[in-house]
């Protein structure tokens, strides 16, 4: 089967083709009027590049930062919010921790960009924790908000109702209404979204779907539309935050799942890379993983041989987001961040483009580590700069911009490792992304680290991976409801009903094989405490086998058993199909490359090998040594 697989970023558009064998990588520029614009484009590049005809393609797999990267920008589509009256400051007080604890105030880090406090509206009616309703809805006020949201513009509508996930009638009828009057804007119900207690993150989980919808259900929908005109007739998936594949439906429907779609594919990709052994090198334990691009660095690990480890909930792109998705930390400095000077010569990175400050990527061109090589216009900029704070000239100001960054970055990959408890001095790095091999020494030694691992086409990691990624199809219910209600005849009921959605996304015709199926529930030992999440192979068919299942994991991850009978949120059926793209290693005769130093280009970017560094090629990449090391 013919594959394309296309990661989008801020700058470029990575393409990986695959047939058999070793994928051919190309990178385009991401000059699109949008994002699917972009991938449209890139399309037909790769076709030029690599001699396809979009026809014959059987999938194409579109990964993306574009989410992440409005995150990072705080842009996104303007929202409403309807929340139970009296928590319409919910989003806003978010939670009380002290971040610090010699910090006399608690700053709560909440998400207030997605929404602005005139476009929060409380309503009245209200139900209680069981699922009863106290208060009923007011449905001539609701009507008569929907027509002032409709009048006032908003692109997409947030409804997070206390007790929802218990009883999700009152958002229902609020669906019911802004549909009719509201016919053109999206809605998302936070019962759908997220499904568990606790009103502040199903707040924020219910504010970013709605914040992000308008934006990514345009861009799938553009690209299925223009796909099906030139007669593509195969398969589309994106990448989602777990390194796996959904379909179209799932994307537009869900897009919260795509936000670290592209970095959970690079993560994928570092995770395959094999080390190359030494004399005096093993392969390391763990390996962390940079990946930093235009606009964002993107950290991730994997602990000996195995995928990135996903998490159930992060703070990602200073979101909190309660999902399953690979363990990445992201920071915002890329190559387009331009470099500020601050009394005393310290350097801070902003994201907002100022024509008079100097980009990161400039400071790499001056130094000669990228290409192309600037104009007297920009080598100016670094010798205004360096002539402010008393420096010697555009390569000394230069050379601390580049010092600065990596300073940041080892900053931020000690912190990731040091909370997950890894010596970074004992691990691998892989860097990857368009700066990730050309800031990679710097970072590394300032980590007392002393093996770097790179991708044959380090800037198109993402891509790759996303040719690596198995496809995932799934289907989920609300359940709130005690465990021990399950009857046997309902599960065997809740069974056919999901397999129906999920044959929905894939049809037995179509020939993929698939995996045995798992269950995923969030269940709780009350309605009131927090979910945990249980996997279990195959769907469960008694209450007590859910039980059973529930009772192990939760003596195993909090050591005691279970203080409840059992509570069930959601279940949702998994099936993961079989990948069958497998990257091979180079068949070209490998370079000897141990007395190389300076910049080597790749197929897809450019590695800068200092001069404490050696490098040679592995079957899956470059491998870098520490030149003690490597004697």
């Amino acid at each position: 089967m013919k594959r394309l697989a296309i990661d989008i970023g801020s700058a470029f558009a990575d393409l990986a083709y695959h047939t058999e064998g070793q994928p051919q990588v190309l990178k385009h520029p991401a000059d699109g009027d949008s994002e699917g614009e972009t991938v449209m484009q890139a399309i037909a590049a790769g076709a030029g590049k690599f001699g396809f005809a979009v026809a014959d393609l059987g999938e194409i797999r579109i990964g993306s930062t574009g989410a992440l990267n409005a995150v990072l920008k705080r842009k996104g589509a303007q929202i409403a919010l309807l929340c139970t009256q009296g928590f319409g400051d919910t989003l806003y007080l978010a939670r009380q921790n002290r971040m610090d604890l010699y910090d006399p105030v608690a700053a709560p880090r909440a998400p207030a960009f997605l929404l602005d406090p005139t476009d929060v509206h409380e309503i009245a009616g209200r139900m209680d924790a069981r699922g009863n309703e106290v208060t009923p809805i007011n449905r001539a006020a609701l009507s008569e908000l929907a027509e002032r949201i409709h009048a006032d513009k908003v692109e997409a509508v947030a409804v997070c109702l206390l007790f929802a996930h218990v009883n999700p009638a009152h958002e229902l009828a609020c669906y019911e209404i802004l549909s009719a009057l509201c016919p053109d804007v999206p809605i998302s119900l936070s019962h759908q979204v997220d499904p568990q207690p606790r009103e502040y993150e199903r707040t924020v989980s219910t504010c970013l779907d709605a914040w992000l919808k308008p934006a990514l259900t345009n861009t799938t929908t553009q690209i299925g539309r223009d796909l099906e005109a030139q007669g593509f007739a195969g398969r589309i998936f994106y990448g989602d935050s777990r390194g796996t594949l959904v379909s179209q439906d799932i994307a537009a429907q869900q897009p919260g799942t795509l936000l670290a779609s592209g970095p959970a594919a690079a993560a994928l990709h570092a995770s395959r890379l094999r080390a190359e052994k030494t004399d005096n090198a093993t392969d390391a334990p763990a390996r962390l993983t940079v990946d930093i691009g235009s606009v964002s660095c993107d950290i991730s690990y994997t602990k000996q041989n195995g995928d990135p480890p996903l998490v159930p909930a992060a703070l990602y792109g200073g979101i909190p987001m309660r999902r399953d998705m690979v363990d990445l930390h992201s920071i915002a400095l890329g190559g387009r961040h331009c470099a500020m000077v601050h009394p005393g010569g310290h350097i801070t990175f902003s994201m907002q483009a100022q024509p008079h400050l100097p980009s990161l990527d400039l400071a790499l061109r001056v130094l000669g580590r990228c290409t192309p090589l600037p104009s007297a216009n920009e080598i100016k900029l670094l010798e205004d700069m360096a002539t402010g704070a008393g420096w010697d000239g555009a390569q000394d100001a230069a050379a601390r911009i580049v010092t600065a960054a990596e300073l940041e970055v080892a900053g931020a990959v000690m912190g990731f490792a040091v909370r997950r408890n890894i010596d970074p001095a004992g691990a691998h790095l892989v860097a990857m992304g368009g700066l990730g091999p050309v800031l990679a020494p710097g970072i590394a030694a300032l980590l007392s680290m002393r093996q770097i691992l790179l991708p044959f086409a380090p800037g198109a990691a993402g891509a790759l991976g996303l040719l690596q990624a198995a496809p995932r199809y799934e289907a989920s219910t609300n359940i709130a409801r005690p465990m021990g209600d399950l009857t046997a005849p309902e599960l065997a009921a809740l069974y056919t009903s999901l397999e129906a959605q999920i044959e929905a996304q894939f049809p037995k015709r179509d020939g993929l094989p698939a995996v045995q199926d798992s269950t995923i529930l969030n269940l709780a030992a009350t309605a009131h405490m927090h979910p945990l999440q249980v996997t279990m192979q195959g769907f469960p068919e008694t209450a007590a086998q859910i039980m059973q299942a529930f009772a192990t994991t939760y003596e195993n991850q909090l050591g005691i058993a279970p203080p409840g009978s059992g509570y069930v949120f959601s279940i949702a059926l998994r099936r993961d199909a079989i990948n069958d793209s497998t990257i091979t290693a180079r068949k070209e005769p490998a370079r000897d490359l141990a007395g190389h130093s300076g910049v080597c280009e790749t197929a897809a970017g450019t590695i800068w090998i200092g001069d404490m560094w050696t490098l040679h090629e592995t079957g899956t990449g470059f491998s870098m040594h520490w030149k003690e090391q490597a004697r």
